[in-house]
């Protein structure tokens, strides 16, 4: 919407349209048992997941992940270190590869309560598309701190909030930001294996220096995202579909910005059928 800080008219595939999509994900893990009484643990996974767009060929997304850590539990807190790495492509192409490290600790205060904080490292290594022809000028460290907690209401309602702070430094200055935001999540069960979550998040980026080729404005952006969810084993069904679940959900992604180029919205609704199965 904007080029050198003036107007311009778009053309058709800069335009509002609506689209679908296809949507695959996989994950297996296996979790090892160490240390007698205490219960620690080491664990490993690795997932897939694939986005195939109807119209929007460049949105075409996959993703591989590769994570591994411990849980350490002491008298105080549960320590779990993480180390990981992904491998995305974007319309077939590989877009980014990232070598993550991080550290969560967690307390439970009561049987009701429990309280967290994590801190995370990404190596984020943006390579040039044949589409995102400016993808290396991101390339950067990326560091995000968060604290949160989960709450028991009742035996069927629980409560999760969230408080974030993200870092992300970038080849070019313009594309490197500071992150603050905040997420509330509330899920009641429904009984019969039934459920509900509803969540609300909303970000602030404050982002370095002015993109001049858009304007001499630094942009400010920000945004919020409504979700809801339903969910139910398909077993309440058909006996036969036992482990399959379904999940019907809507969200509304709001963005606002000093800047015209990134102000948008966006409406998604979903239906998800997933399996899980145990060793």
């Amino acid at each position: 919407r904007l080029f050198l800080g003036q107007p311009i008219i778009l053309n058709s595939d800069s335009t509002r349209r609506g689209d679908t999509n296809v949507q695959f994900a996989a994950s297996m893990g296996v979790v090892r048992q160490i240390g007698g009484a205490n219960r620690h643990s080491l664990f490993a996974r690795v997932g897939y997941f694939r986005g195939e767009q109807t119209l929007v060929n460049a949105l075409d997304l996959q993703a591989y992940t590769i994570k591994a850590g411990g849980v350490l539990h002491t008298r105080w807190a549960d320590f779990t270190p993480t180390f990981g790495f992904d491998h995305v492509l974007l319309s077939q192409s590989t877009y980014l590869r990232s070598f993550n490290s991080g550290l969560q600790i967690s307390r439970k205060l009561s049987r009701r309560c429990e309280l967290w904080t994590a801190i995370e490292r990404e190596d984020q290594g943006f390579i040039r598309t044949p589409l995102v022809t400016a993808g290396h000028l991101r390339q950067g460290d990326q560091y995000a701190l968060s604290l949160g907690g989960r709450y028991l209401l009742t035996p069927f309602d629980r409560l999760s909030a969230t408080l974030g702070h993200r870092r992300k430094l970038a080849r070019a200055v313009y594309y490197a930001y500071r992150r603050e935001s905040l997420s509330l999540d509330y899920t009641h069960l429904l009984g019969r294996g039934m459920f509900v979550v509803a969540g609300l998040s909303a970000d602030f980026d404050r982002y370095d220096r002015a993109d001049n080729s858009a304007s001499e404005m630094v942009r400010h952006d920000d945004a919020a995202t409504l979700q809801l969810l339903y969910g139910a084993p398909l077993s309440l069904l058909w006996k036969p579909l036992e482990g399959f679940t379904g999940t019907l959900g809507y969200e509304r992604f709001q963005q606002s910005s000093n800047l015209t180029n990134y102000k948008y919205s966006n409406d998604k609704l979903t239906a998800l059928l997933t399996y899980a199965w145990g060793i």
